[in-house]
């Protein structure tokens, strides 16, 4: 146990709590000391996890719970885990919170039905969420990037539309083509959101590509399908810039070679001129004179 670096507990359906008897008595205090990845996976019953103390799994990095549909809070002592940078959680659907876990910087949750708030997390940077009643996200003053999923919603969920909009560097949102519709344009309802990323991607729940926006230059690319949809063009309070076409740079032996191309062209056109001239009067003189 004590060089044990990845740790699985998968397909228990008897437990409903894992206590302390899965911590034992080590020597030094410390349980997992070199513990990196933990996986708590396809557990139905499973209601809560107690009985580790601060001290415990120093190292741990990575903790993924997938399939455990009772569990309705995650373990106190995560917050203790200071290297845990990495949490994913996926069919947790008794689950209604998540805070509190300081070092944690790349978050996702998936299909959590109950899920409502996301909050204290001060070094979260990514975060991943297909949730349908999260409600609240704050006090994530890091958080830099977003991907929102709403595959079957028209509508923008209301975390991602707070009194202090977040900041963002990226915003992928997948949705309906009504949803993504309402985003696409300076005159959209979800403007707001969208001004303030500075890389914005849409894609339809198909997950093919719809339109794309970039805060340094105020334009918005879009897939001919959005286009198809779009009144950005009549819209007053917007214009899409034009993207200028790249001038083809010809190099300077290049342009001095066609130069003289041309010239030499030129030259050869005058000399057959001037030799047409010279044989027409030749043959007119020869005309006369054979007339005396």
């Amino acid at each position: 146990m004590r060089s044990l670096k990845f740790l699985a507990i998968n397909g228990s359906n008897l437990s409903t709590y894992i206590g302390p008897e899965i911590r034992g008595t080590p020597d030094d205090g410390v349980a997992f000391p070199k513990l990196e990845q933990l996986v708590i996976s396809k557990m139905s019953n499973l209601k809560s996890w107690w009985g580790l103390q601060k001290r415990d799994m120093p190292l741990l990095m990575n903790f993924r719970i997938v399939g455990c549909p009772k569990l309705d809070s995650l373990p106190h002592w995560l917050e203790y885990c200071n290297a845990l940078t990495s949490l994913h959680i996926d069919h947790v659907d008794s689950l209604e919170t998540i805070e509190n876990i300081p070092a944690l910087k790349e978050l996702e949750v998936r299909e959590n039905n109950k899920l409502k708030m996301i909050s204290n997390l001060g070094k979260l940077e990514d975060l991943k969420v297909n949730c349908l009643i999260l409600d609240v996200v704050q006090d994530v003053p890091s958080l830099c990037t977003v991907h929102s999923n709403e595959r079957n919603s028209t509508k923008l969920p209301q975390w991602l539309q707070p009194e202090k909009p977040f900041k963002l560097r990226r915003l992928e949102i997948i949705g309906t083509e009504e949803l993504l519709d309402s985003c696409s344009s300076a005159s959209a309802p979800y403007w707001p959101v969208i001004q303030n990323a500075d890389h914005v991607y849409a894609y339809l729940p198909d997950e093919s590509f719809y339109f794309s926006y970039a805060k340094s230059c105020s334009y918005f690319h879009k897939s001919a399908r959005s286009l198809a949809q779009s009144s950005l063009y009549s819209s007053p309070s917007f214009s899409m810039p034009i993207v200028p076409q790249a001038e083809e740079v010809v190099p300077t032996d290049e342009i001095r070679s066609n130069s003289e191309q041309v010239a030499q062209a030129t030259n050869q056109s005058w000399m057959s001129i001037l030799f047409t001239v010279l044989l027409f009067v030749a043959a007119h003189i020869f005309s006369l004179s054979s007339e005396y």
